[in-house]
This record gives structure tokens, sequence and C-alpha cells, in this order.
């Protein structure tokens, strides 16, 4: 394989945007390890050739490149490596939605003897064009022990709205948390979104996002997982954080050229924010495109905005035309899952299906039907953490009074990942009383804190199981979204849309309405108290690089925020020069300059980095 170091360089070169480089660089590697013959490192190389010049006039150097690497397999008599590009290249260009090149590389996997990786091609491509049952059967005949088919069987089956069977499908010791973690999770909250259980979604695609951040140091190459987050926040009525995620997914398709992910984001956008008959057209231009291109999840969703828009402009016969070409394109190909995705977001048209089928209509619409109906009568509590405590339910936004049922919820809150017992919480808040008297104070304070949701209009659920300590209902803090931001932030300052960063960091900044937990005096929660000063002091720092050179006084402001905070924070000190002098302040910062180093030095005993005059 390719030496390690020259992997992570032609990451970094993609990350920077200097895809020149980046082509001269692996066509460099190429050409190095094929006159080595060195075929498993020359096929891994010309991926990354195809990578960047699939869709594009260049293109014909790809084909240039896989004669040699083809006549290089004829000589050592070894296809495996020819064979994998040729199926790297069949992804890529089944996202552009050029199928005919991909029906000449199948027929060239099957000259070279690999007839069940054309197979497996060819499940895919029908997966991509919505033929989910013919998917399904090229797939039976698959050997079960490969993990691009159990990925692509998991795919079809989530597709079909068989989300149970996916997700064990997806249990297989075969598919490595490092190399399908991102991929299983974003199947996971794709069946879990479909399912309406949307606070699991929520937590699985954070872990994904997570995961991306580790791995990739915030480059997202998923553009599928900002799709999927894209749609929950619509799901969960946050449309600003709809808008961020699908715009996000929306440019780096474009950047990626991949087209179908292009026709997905534009069908879904025109289904949520829907903007009368301008929509409409757009939806039937996105529908008519993607039916003939051949993109199933694509014309489903534009079917569904067209719908929507129709019904709403009161053009009936538009709204029931599309009305029966959905019902017929997903009878054939038994698309229910992808409705019942769009669904969740937008029901209205699943009404129409209804109201026009009442009496022979598939039981699996009627399942749909039935989980929205599920989903809508939970209500969603957010614990507002990041200033004065406080729940917001469906019915408004209520403080919470410091009292131990109120850390309860806290501590629920804090803890919705993990599975909580009642002898975690007895030894958190009782650690020293006799067991039989902090079980008393723990079943007085759990029905207080579930009496508190049940005034404020949240509908409990029972209890999850016996051993399980159970609040009654899902709960979401605004220290998850805070995190969930910053990681959004992160990834889009390193990736080829960096400037768009701030406006996420500005809406991260919009939830912090104070100190974590303010007013309430208190030895719980210090892990959380310390991760939410860290994040909040991240922010105020991130915005205040962005705009020390255009408003230097609000970045000023944000810097002395920081070091209200940190007040060792180098970073943040330095910012603050920076606008102090961009606001012709010198006295001022040379000042903020000395005490600081001077403070830094007694205090930590060590000298700041700091220098003056700072470099600009």
């Amino acid at each position: 394989m390719i030496e390690k170091e020259k992997l992570q360089h032609f990451r970094l070169l993609l990350k920077r945007g200097e895809h020149d480089r980046a082509l001269v660089f692996a066509q460099e590697l190429f050409g190095e390890y094929a006159a080595k013959e060195k075929i498993e490192e020359a096929a891994q190389a010309l991926i990354f050739i195809e990578y960047l010049l699939e869709g594009t006039p260049n293109a014909r150097l790809i084909d240039r490149a896989a004669k040699e690497l083809k006549a290089l397999a004829s000589r050592q008599k070894n296809f495996g490596p020819y064979a994998r590009f040729l199926h790297a290249r069949v992804e890529r260009l089944l996202d552009i939605g050029d199928l005919e090149v991909v029906a000449s590389i199948m027929k060239e996997m099957k000259r070279i003897g690999w007839n069940g990786l054309a197979r497996l091609t060819r499940a895919e491509i029908a997966i991509i064009r919505g033929e989910l049952r013919l998917a399904l059967d090229l797939l039976e005949d698959y050997p079960p022990k490969d993990a691009t088919s159990i990925i692509a069987r998991a795919e079809v089956l989530a597709g079909m709205g068989k989300y149970e069977e996916a997700i064990r499908v997806m249990e297989s010791d075969l598919l490595s948390p490092q190399v399908f973690g991102v991929l299983k999770k974003s199947i996971m909250g794709f069946c879990l979104i479909s399912m309406g259980e949307h606070a699991r979604a929520y937590e699985t695609l954070n872990k994904a996002m997570e995961q991306v951040m580790q791995a990739h140091g915030g480059y997202i190459e998923n553009i599928y997982l900002p799709i999927l987050l894209g749609v929950l926040w619509a799901a969960l009525g946050d449309h600003e954080k709809s808008t961020l995620y699908l715009n996000l997914a929306e440019i780096a398709a474009v950047h990626e050229r991949r087209t179908r992910r292009i026709l997905e984001v534009k069908a879904l956008k025109e289904a949520i924010f829907s903007e009368g008959l301008d929509s409409l057209q757009r939806a039937k231009d996105i529908r008519q495109n993607a039916k003939q291109k051949g993109f199933g999840a694509a014309e489903v969703w534009s079917l569904w905005a067209i719908i929507k828009t129709a019904s709403e402009a009161g053009i009936d016969k538009e709204w029931q035309i599309a009305v029966g070409d959905l019902l017929k394109l997903a009878r054939d190909n038994n698309l229910w899952g992808y409705i019942a995705f769009i669904a969740q977001v937008v029901p209205r048209p699943l009404e129409l299906l209804l109201s026009i089928y009442p009496d022979n209509v598939n039981t699996e619409l009627k399942d749909i039907e039935k989980r929205i109906r599920m989903h809508t009568r939970q209500s969603l509590v957010k614990v507002l953490l990041l200033g004065k405590p406080a729940i917001e339910t469906p019915e408004g936004v209520f403080p919470l009074k410091k009292d131990r049922a109120s850390e309860m919820l806290v501590f629920f809150a804090l803890h919705m990942k993990s599975e909580l017992t009642r002898e975690v919480i007895i030894q958190e808040f009782w650690p020293d009383l006799p067991p039989q008297r902090a079980r008393r104070n723990f079943y007085k304070f759990i029905s207080i804190a579930r009496s508190v949701l049940k005034r404020r209009g949240v509908r409990l659920k029972p209890h999850k199981s016996h051993s399980s300590a159970w609040i009654g209902c899902e709960l979401q803090t605004d220290l998850d979204q805070l995190v969930n931001l910053i990681n959004t932030a992160r990834a889009i300052e390193s990736s080829p849309v960096s400037t768009e960063a701030i406006s996420v960091y500005e809406k991260a900044m919009a939830l912090i309405r104070g100190d974590f937990l303010e007013g309430w005096q208190t030895g719980l929660f210090e892990d959380a108290r310390e991760e939410a000063r860290n994040l909040i002091e991240l922010v105020y720092t991130k915005i205040a690089a962005y705009l020390v050179d255009t408003e230097p006084e609000r970045a000023f402001d944000l810097s002395r925020k920081t070091l209200d905070i940190n007040p060792f924070s180098e970073e943040a000190c330095e910012l603050a020069i920076n606008a102090l002098l961009r606001l012709g302040k010198y006295e001022r910062a040379k000042e903020l300059y000395d005490n600081f180093v001077k403070r830094f030095k007694a205090e930590l005993k060590m000298p700041s980095r700091l220098s003056w005059p700072p470099p600009r």
C-alpha cells in the first residue's frame, strides 16, 4: 500500500483545495509505482487520479492510465488491484450518472473473469436507479462474507422500509468501525429518521459526525451525512439548522461533481422549503432530470415535492397525476423507506395519497402514517443549561428552580446517551445515606421531576425496562446542540467552503445565554461545566479571529469575554491586542500585552509565547 506520509500529503492538498497539485502528485505516484511494477500501489494512485478527473474534460487521462494498469496486471497475472480500481470508478460514475461507462466497465470485469464483482456492480446500479427488488435478488447470490455487499444489502433493506432487518445486517463483524463506522451510522440514521426515532437518530448521526472529525480532521467526504442531518433538523422543527446542513451538502456535492446527491438535496429542499409555483417548476425539472439519469431516491423526493407544492397551489390535476406516478414507482420497486423518510418531515403528501386510495391502500403507507402519528404525540423536551436553567417544551420555555428534582432532570438530560440505573443515580446524589433511605429519596424526587414535565404539557412514556432509570421522555440539551454546531463549523473550516464556518459559529454563540447552570451553586455536573466553559471559549475565540480585520471592536469584546473565562488564553489576548491596534489604540494594546505576560509568568511560572509587537 502507499506509504502513510504520502497518503497524508495527498489528503492535505485536497483539504487546502489545491487540486492541481494533488493531481500532479497522484500522477507522479502512479508513474513511480507503475515503473517499479508495484501494482497495488499503482491501482491506489490511479483511484486518486480518477477521483480528481472523473466527470471533467480530462477524464480520458483515466482511460489511458487504466490501460497501463491492465497491461501490468496481465504481465503479473494479478487482476485483483485492477478490478478494485474498476469498482472504485463505478461508484464514482454512478453518482455522476454516467451509466453508459458503467456498463462498459461491467463488461470489462467479466472479460477479466471477475463475474462476482460485475454482479455486485449491477446490484449497485439497481440501488441507484431505485430498483430495489432487483438489487436484492442480485445480492442474494453474492458472497455474504463481503463487506461491500453487506453495506449494499443494508441500503436496499433501508430503502424498502425494512429498518430492523437493515440494522441487523449491519451488525456483521466484517464491518469494522474504523472503515465502515460512519457509513453504518449514516444508514442507521436514515432508518431511525424514517421510523420516527428522532432522538436516537440525533445521537447516532452526531456520533458519525464526531467520527468524521477524528478520522479526517473535519473534511466531510461523506455527503450523505449532512443530508441526513438536514432532514433530521427539519423533522425536529429547526429549519435554520436544516437549511445549513442541506446547503453544506449541496455545496460539497457540487464541488465533488456528485450529480445524484445534488438532485437528492435539491428535491428535499423543494419538499421541505417549498416556495409556491417556483418550487413546483423546480421540482418538476428535478424529477425529469432524476428520471432521465435513473436516480430513484431523487425521483421519489421530487414527486413528493410536486405533490406538496401543487396541492398548496390548488392545482389538483398536477398533484393527482404525481400521486399516481409516485405510488406506481413505489409499488413496482418497493421504495417505501424513501417515502417514510421524507414523510417524517413533510406529511401532507401522505395524507393526499391516503385520501385517493383509502380502501385498497398499501399496508406500508398505513404503517408510515402510524409511525408519524406516534411521533407527533411525543413531546420534544430541551433542557437549557447555557444560562439560567430552564426547560423548553411545545408549550414554551419554563425556568427550573434549583432543587433536587430539577438537578435530577439535568442529570438525566446530560446522560441521555447512556443507560442510567437507579444505583448510578443514588451513588451520585446520596452516596452516604443508608440504602433504604436513598431509594426513598430517589423515588420521591424522580416523581417530582416527572410532575414538573407533566405540568408543562409533556406526555410521558412508560419505563424502558425494570432495571433502568427513566424520566419518562427523551431529553436534549443546548450543550449537545453547541457540540454539534462546533463539529459542523470545524468540518466546514477544513472543507472547500471554509468561509461559511463563521455563520455556524454565530449560530453556536446564539445558544450561549450565560454561564453553565447560571445561578445554581452545586458541586454536581463539574465535568459538564468544564466542557461548556471550554466550548464557549472556543466559540468566542473563533468568531473573534474571523472578525479581527473587519469588525475589530466586536472582535475585541469577544476576546475579552474569552479572557474572562480563561485569563491565560494566549490566543484570545493576541486577538484582543490586534483588535486594539486596528482601532488605533496602541497604548491600550501595549498595556494589555504587558499586564498579560507579567501575570502569565507570575502565576504559571513560565514565559508567554506572545511577543511585542504582535505578528500581523
